[in-house]
């Protein structure tokens, strides 16, 4: 459920009411800074005194959406990964784990994507995505970064300093890709197409 995910006053947001804010929110991709609380009750059924008993601002129901959005990526990432297998399968379990949570709703990934810093700050959606406030996960707040890590049979955690495709791919699912940069990149624009014609799964 939505527990964990609270407003200022610290008030449990229902469940049903969380899901349609996260499936209404990419509506307001391109015009975030000119919503407003009626807006986001009129598309999203929810009455303007209910959004008011919640939350305090628009903003603050930002915030609420991230950390719903990746307390429910880390819960899937979890259960994607399965220690038993080899590194291979674990890491494309965990990749098609990534890409699938985020395209249920994926222009509420860009509103998100869009609004980090309205949303919150970064140490703290650094600290949200990794699940602890104790410097640990896979953030690197000094490179700004996400690092592969090691984890030995003891439990220990070894940070890989290599700028892999691991920091990059969550990347895939949120970037946009504006008509003047697929313009000026003919061979690419056209593998696009024919990827989004053919491949539409």
């Amino acid at each position: 459920d939505s527990d964990g995910c609270r407003g200022p006053a610290m008030r449990a947001v229902p469940e049903a009411m969380a899901e349609k804010l996260m499936a209404t929110a990419g509506e307001f991709v391109a015009s975030w800074d000119d919503v407003r609380i009626d807006d986001i009750a009129a598309a999203s059924g929810v009455p303007r005194a209910t959004l008011y008993y919640y939350f305090s601002s628009k903003e603050d129901i930002l915030a609420f959406m991230l950390r719903r959005m990746l307390d429910r990526l880390t819960e899937a990432v979890a259960a994607a990964d399965h220690a038993d297998d080899d590194l291979p399968t674990r890491l494309a379990a965990v990749i098609r784990a990534q890409l699938s949570h985020l395209g249920e709703y994926p222009a509420t990934a860009q509103l998100l994507i869009s609004n980090l810093g309205k949303a919150g700050k970064l140490p703290d959606i650094a600290a949200a995505i990794n699940g602890t406030e104790d410097g640990g996960g896979l953030w690197d707040a000094q490179d700004e970064f996400y690092y592969d890590q090691l984890r030995t049979p003891g439990g220990r955690e070894i940070a890989l300093k290599v700028r892999s495709m691991v920091g990059l791919i969550p990347l895939f699912a949120v970037e946009v890709l504006e008509p003047e940069l697929l313009e000026r990149l003919p061979d690419f624009h056209g593998r696009l197409k024919w990827f989004l014609e053919y491949r539409p799964d």
